[in-house]
This record gives C-alpha cells, sequence and structure tokens, in this order.
C-alpha cells in the first residue's frame, strides 16, 4: 500500500522555479519512491557500478547524465560529493529550472564536507517518516490556523472522527512506510533491528571516520533515554567513558542521518535563543521504542511528546505559515513542551499530556508565558486524550490529541 506524501506540491513548486531541487530525510522515508513519479531518468548511488562511474569522472557523468530528460534525478547523493561542483558547473552554463532532483539521506545543509556551496541555485525540501494525516490520507492546515483563528475554527470536523486507537496504533508503529506495514511486533523489531545496524556500519561512515562502531550505538541508547530532555554532552561522554569532542562528532552525524534533532529553547532576546541548551528528540516514535524498548503502556508520556514533536515538524513543512519551533524554560523551573513563532513574531504555546483527563493545574506555565508577554502570546493549548475540547481561561483551550491530524 502506498501513502501520499504532501511535500509532493512543494517539489512539484520547486521544479518549476529552482535549478536544482534537493529532498532530505532519513533512509527509508520514501523519497526514492517519491521522486520517481517526477521522472525516469534516475540515477542512484547505492548501485556501486554507478556510483564508481560518477567517482571516476564527476564531469563526465554529470554531462551524460544531462542528455535524458529532465529533471535528472540523482538518488542518494551523499554517496557522491564529488558530483557537485560539476552539477553547479552545469546550472550555472544553463540556468533553467527543473534541471536536477536529488535525494540525500544526510542532511547536506549542516555537512561540512561538501565541496562547494549552492546557494542560490538550491531548494531544500524535508521528508520526514509518514505523518498520521498521510496515513489516512487527508490532508489538514491546522498549523497555518493556529496563527489566524479562535480554537472553535482552529480543527476540522473530519478530525473528530478519528479514534484514539488510530493515534496509539501511529505511535507504537512509527512512521517509516516499511515498519508500518508490519503488524506484528516480532516482525517491525526484525525491521528496526536490520535498519539501525545499516546505519551504524554502513552510512555512518559515509559521512566521516568513526573510532568505535560500538560507541555510536551505546550512544543511540542513551540518547534514547534522553527524549525530551536537555542535552548534556559532559554526561554522555562520561556514561560512554569518550571524549567530549568524540560525543559532540557523534551526535553530530546522527543528526546528519535525520535519526533525531535538537529542539532549541525560545527566549524573548533572540541572541540568548543560541547560547542556551537544547534538547533531544528522534525523528519517529518507532526507532525510539526499539532503542529502549519503552512500553506504551508504562511511558506514554515519553512516546507521546516525541509523537507531538514530530507530527508537529511535518505539519510545519506543509504549512504557508512555516512557523519556527522551540521549547521554553526558565531558571525558575517554568517548562512548556513546544513554542511556535511565526514570522511576525506571535507565539502558540503547546502543552502534552497523555491522560485523558486535565486540570487548571496543567496551564500554569502557559499562564506564565501568557502574562509575560501579552501581546505576543496567540493562544495556549494542553493536548490530551480527551474528548472534547474545553476552555481554562481567555486563550487556553484542552484540546484532543486526535484532532491535529
Amino acid at each position: 500500500m502506498s501513502y501520499p506524501r504532501f511535500c509532493q506540491q512543494a517539489i512539484r513548486e520547486s521544479l518549476k522555479d529552482t535549478p536544482i531541487t534537493i529532498v532530505i530525510g532519513a533512509r527509508q522515508t520514501g523519497k526514492s519512491t517519491l521522486v520517481s513519479s517526477f521522472s525516469k531518468s534516475t540515477f542512484t548511488f547505492d548501485d556501486w557500478a554507478t556510483l564508481h562511474s560518477a567517482k571516476a569522472d564527476p564531469e563526465g557523468f554529470i554531462q551524460q547524465a544531462l542528455k535524458n530528460p529532465w529533471p535528472v534525478i540523482l538518488d542518494e547523493i551523499q554517496h557522491a560529493p564529488e558530483l557537485f561542483l560539476s552539477i553547479k558547473k552545469a546550472v550555472d552554463q544553463n540556468r533553467q529550472p527543473g534541471i536536477f532532483l536529488l535525494t540525500g539521506s544526510a542532511n547536506l545543509l549542516n555537512w561540512d564536507q561538501l565541496p562547494d556551496s549552492l546557494a542560490g541555485r538550491v531548494e531544500y525540501i524535508n521528508l520526514y517518516p509518514l505523518s498520521l494525516a498521510e496515513v489516512i490520507g487527508h490532508q489538514t492546515n491546522w498549523i497555518d490556523n493556529l496563527f489566524k483563528s479562535d480554537a472553535s475554527n482552529v480543527f476540522s470536523p473530519f478530525s473528530m472522527a478519528l479514534s484514539l486507537d488510530q493515534v496509539e496504533q501511529m505511535i507504537t508503529k512509527g512512521g517509516y512506510p516499511e515498519a508500518f506495514r508490519r503488524d506484528q511486533l516480532s516482525r517491525r523489531e526484525a525491521w528496526y533491528t536490520s535498519y539501525v545496524k545499516t546505519l551504524i556500519e554502513r552510512d555512518i561512515l559515509t559521512l566521516d571516520t568513526v573510532e568505535s562502531l560500538l560507541s555510536v550505538h551505546q550512544l543511540m541508547t542513551h540518547l534514547a533515554l534522553s527524549t525530551g530532555s536537555l542535552l548534556n554532552f559532559t554526561n554522555l561522554a562520561l556514561k560512554l567513558q569518550i571524549s567530549l569532542p568524540t560525543v559532540r562528532k557523534y551526535v553530530h552525524l546522527l543528526e546528519l542521518l535525520c535519526l533525531c534533532y535538537r529542539l532549541q529553547p525560545w527566549h524573548k532576546n533572540l541572541g540568548k535563543r543560541l547560547i542556551k541548551t537544547p534538547k533531544i528528540y528522534f525523528n519517529d516514535t518507532g526507532i525510539l521504542q526499539h532503542l529502549v524498548h519503552l512500553n506504551p503502556d508504562t511511558q506514554r508520556g515519553i512516546l507521546m511528546e516525541n509523537f507531538i514533536f514530530n507530527e508537529l515538524q511535518k505539519q510545519i513543512n506543509w504549512s504557508q505559515t512555516k512557523p519556527q519551533l522551540y521549547f521554553w524554560r526558565t531558571s525558575n523551573g517554568r517548562e512548556i513542551d513546544f513554542i511556535l513563532e511565526d514570522k511576525q513574531g506571535r507565539i502558540v504555546g503547546i502543552e502534552v499530556k497523555a491522560s485523558a483527563t486535565v486540570t487548571s493545574s496543567d496551564f500554569s506555565h502557559l499562564k506564565a508565558l501568557q502574562q509575560d508577554i501579552p501581546e505576543q502570546f496567540l493562544t495556549g493549548y494542553v493536548v490530551y486524550k480527551g474528548d472534547k475540547l474545553l476552555t481554562f481561561g481567555q486563550h487556553l483551550y484542552a484540546v484532543p490529541v486526535t484532532w491535529l491530524f
């Protein structure tokens, strides 16, 4: 079974006015399948013969590839960084839109081994694991509505038809298409075991040298245990008994592979956002459970928080507003799980509660932020597992998790 991918329209629009479009996402999120609908001129660097040809004669390879109908698809481009200079040269010689459509299982924007910048010639589009909206085939725009409507108009009537079981199933299975198709836990575990093995033993070595693959695996486990917590490199180095620079390097490599993400803190002072400690989240709840064997029945909070983080990322990806995603934390312990800030500086706060009940105390931190920035604060939500939209003060609402899709 195939699923609609809602970033497809963004790719289509990019090909109309941009010479190079690059679709970035973790391995096995469906990049190759997605881009294949745009062209039959495909060269994949998972194929050894194609890869060696590209490395041996980058310019000749690109010139030959351009004889095919455009866009020319170069799949898993991170395996052949030697091509980027030739791609840039070809585009500069013939500045037309829709020449190249590239995919990468590495975040090329942050990869310091790229030989040259493609600035002004490229658009990057993220492909995350499946969202629940893509699984059910119903694209929503509630992220945009958050910034232009009150709560009663934000959520689609379709959302109310979803069940909590559908959300729980998504959290348990995760959004990798192949894993999601497997109903048996043992078969999903087999898939995730193979997936992690490939990431560690092959893909990470494509990006940089690694002194100990075992340490990388242990680091992944410790990061999974720290999901939703502040990222403490010093503690990780002590636990793994490796140097601080090595820990920083390995975390960076896992981020390059789109396996995990840092969430930066929000602060009124823009400069202070850059020096505060970030949190860490994984790109998918399925792989998170696999790494540390989280039990959905006893560790609902961690899984639901990571799930909401993932869904916010995905829905921001196809929204028009494109708000920035942060968390909020003060020195006296006040904390809000997620902050959305649009280009006008308007703020929406989101707290996550893995319970079917909600009380006034669950809004205490949202109220504190509302009082702190009354001119910026639009709305605050506590996402919970109940079935009713409830008001808890001016612009403060409890919203069912099933209504977010």
